[in-house]
């Protein structure tokens, strides 16, 4: 599904005539209504009044991490156009293995080695399938070469 989502977005990001702000700037308004509804139908609606209880340096700090994920989509979006869908995959795996390393080390939870294999064979995987259609360059005939193939020979 995901690979299929990513295709889709390579997709729409190369056929529409917008510039990387104007994609990641819909893209982040297209997400508001999905929190949204997630937190109305959750029943997380008391995080408004907590919020509002929040000393200005917690506001302002979370302020500051909604404008850098704005920034992160960004760079996502302007990454996107320029790349491959495979390399922006590869990238998003890449992405994946070192949240999930600095999850680990900042709140101290399990770590198994399926998660680290997984995480490799993913990556590891999208390498190879990037590489697969890179093969050695045909180079053209030699002159002598097409010399040879163009004349004809009498009987």
């Amino acid at each position: 599904m995901f690979v299929a989502l990513v295709l889709l977005e390579k997709f729409i990001i190369t056929n529409i005539d917008q510039t990387s702000v104007g994609v990641s700037c819909y893209q982040n308004s297209l997400s508001l209504p999905v929190i949204l509804a997630g937190v109305a139908f959750g029943g997380e609606t008391e995080c408004v009044t907590d919020f509002q209880l929040l000393p200005f340096n917690y506001k302002i700090l979370i302020l500051v991490s909604g404008c850098l994920g704005c920034l992160l989509s960004l760079c996502y979006i302007s990454l996107n156009q320029l790349m491959s869908a495979t390399s922006v995959t590869i990238a998003g795996n890449i992405n994946k293995l070192l949240s999930a390393v600095v999850g680990v080390a900042v709140f101290s939870s399990a770590f198994n080695m399926n998660c680290v294999l997984g995480l490799v064979l993913c990556v590891y995987g999208g390498y190879l399938y990037s590489q697969a259609g890179k093969s050695a360059p045909i180079e053209p005939p030699q002159e002598d070469e097409v010399d040879l193939l163009t004349t004809e020979v009498d009987p």
